[in-house]
């Protein structure tokens, strides 16, 4: 996965009070020797972008973790303490 970047992205629909239209992308690029994990989330014309470097993992672990944030549409809100828990159990 060495210069290549995977990229899952999840679209919500307006639900009136619910929830916001909104997409969400997960992503995961690899920068010397470190996996770089970075959620996108775009409301409208509002665009929120995070990112965390983690070392302690191989790239398929890697790639686990960022499809298992996908899955579960892990938020923007929570998704570094959700991180942070699921390198500690890879």
């Amino acid at each position: 996965m060495k210069n290549e970047a995977l990229t899952f992205e999840r679209a919500f629909s307006e639900l009136g009070r619910l929830q916001q239209a909104m997409t969400i992308g997960y992503r995961l690029r690899w920068q010397e020797k470190t996996a770089v994990f970075e959620l996108r989330c775009t409301r409208g014309a509002k665009i929120e972008a995070q990112s965390q470097a983690v070392r302690n993992v191989n790239p398929e672990q890697a790639g686990q973790i960022l499809q298992f944030l996908y899955e579960n549409a892990v938020p923007m809100e929570n998704w570094k303490d959700i991180l942070q828990e699921l390198v500690f159990r890879v």
